[in-house]
């Protein structure tokens, strides 16, 4: 190698080694600290100087701060829920609500689709107090079914789905896996049957117990009066023009039974048990549903 070349690398590399060194000192003489005065400070807290170190001349000193901004609009926040987007108000079967009418304002009381899932939403309707009712739409029409008269005085047991062409279940429009589902979301039920056909009076109330009998969701006998191996019971209501003055001995059109109960589990009823013992003649029997709500 030429010996003027080798003079020069050596002249360089001397030249880079001092740059490297007066940088090092210089940072290790200074702190990136600056007093009211916006002063540069040493390691000493006398040594203030307007002089930056290295570094701040690389990369440039920190700029003034700017003018405080514009005060921004005040307006109220229409709030919603967490979790209640707008995919999941039930405005579409597509996209059910997974809440129940509970926390539902009066304002937005209306029929929406409730479900797990699109495949497993159903139509629900919003009522005052608040209450989660199956849509009247998805209620069956009424199914007739005839009793045979029987003179002889010995029990005949008629069970409704045995013979009708659409079980209490099926009436109800929805599938029982969808009613389970709900009951993970109430804590009380209430059910109204509507019962036609047979001609039962108001002043008779009390003997119906004795030939209509339910069974609930959680396969249990009900009558009419609470027992020790059923407290649980239902109540007979009867039509207003039935219970009026001198019309209490006539036989009515229908009869409602209606149920109320914390432990939802009871609610819907699955099947009605007929008991006739004596009848002298044939009967048209009807049962349609009138409410399903949940709370």
């Amino acid at each position: 190698m030429d010996a003027s070349k080798f003079s020069s690398i050596i002249i360089f590399v001397g030249i880079f080694l001092c740059l490297c060194l007066a940088q090092v000192k210089a940072e290790s003489e200074f702190t990136i600290v600056t007093d009211d005065s916006e002063k540069t400070c040493t390691s000493k807290i006398s040594d203030c100087s307007t002089t930056p170190p290295i570094h701040d001349l690389l990369l440039g000193l920190k700029g003034a701060m700017g003018e405080q901004g514009l005060p921004g609009v005040n307006r109220k926040c229409d709030c919603i829920p967490r979790g209640n987007t707008e995919n999941d108000k039930g405005e579409s079967r597509s996209r059910p609500s997974k809440r129940t009418c509970r926390n539902v304002s009066q304002s937005d009381q209306k029929q929406q689709w409730l479900g797990k899932n699109e495949l497993d939403s159903f139509k629900i309707e919003c009522v005052e107090g608040n209450l989660t009712c199956i849509a009247r739409e998805n209620f069956l029409p009424a199914v007739f079914i005839e009793i045979n008269k029987n003179l002889t005085g010995e029990s005949q047991f008629v069970y409704w789905n045995k013979i009708a062409s659409r079980s209490l279940k099926d009436m109800l429009g929805i599938r029982s896996s969808q009613i389970t589902w709900l009951h993970g979301l109430v804590n009380s039920a209430r059910q109204t049957l509507r019962i036609h056909g047979l001609n039962v009076a108001a002043q008779n109330r009390g003997t119906i117990g004795t030939f209509v009998q339910l069974l609930t969701w959680n396969d249990v006998i009900i009558g009419s009066a609470s027992t020790d191996s059923a407290p649980f019971y239902y109540n007979v209501v009867f039509p207003d023009s039935c219970t009026e003055t001198n019309s209490t001995a006539k036989p009515c059109e229908y009869f409602d039974v209606t149920m109320e109960t914390e432990m939802v589990v009871r609610l819907p009823v699955t099947d009605i048990i007929f008991n006739f013992s004596s009848t002298e003649a044939n009967l048209n029997v009807s049962v349609e549903n009138i409410e399903l709500c949940f709370e």
